[in-house]
């Protein structure tokens, strides 16, 4: 695979598990992926970037001052 004449060696990493074909996402849960994912300025079809989910554990504390 080449791009501008420069070859290219994509990284494939294969996922262990079963994955069932045909399973669709809702467009309510598709809505929340699209909102993590970051598009290249150069490539947006094919080079994406997902953000990890934020949950409570990843938020920094926030403590109040004692008096």
């Amino acid at each position: 695979m080449t791009f501008r004449s420069v070859p290219l060696f994509p990284s494939v990493k294969r996922l262990h598990g079963e994955h069932p074909e045909g399973v669709r996402v809702s467009a309510k849960e598709m809505k929340e992926y699209e909102a993590r994912l970051e598009r290249s300025a150069t490539l947006p079809k094919y080079d994406i970037t997902m953000m990890p989910r934020i949950t409570i554990t990843m938020m920094p504390r926030i403590t109040t001052p004692q008096v």
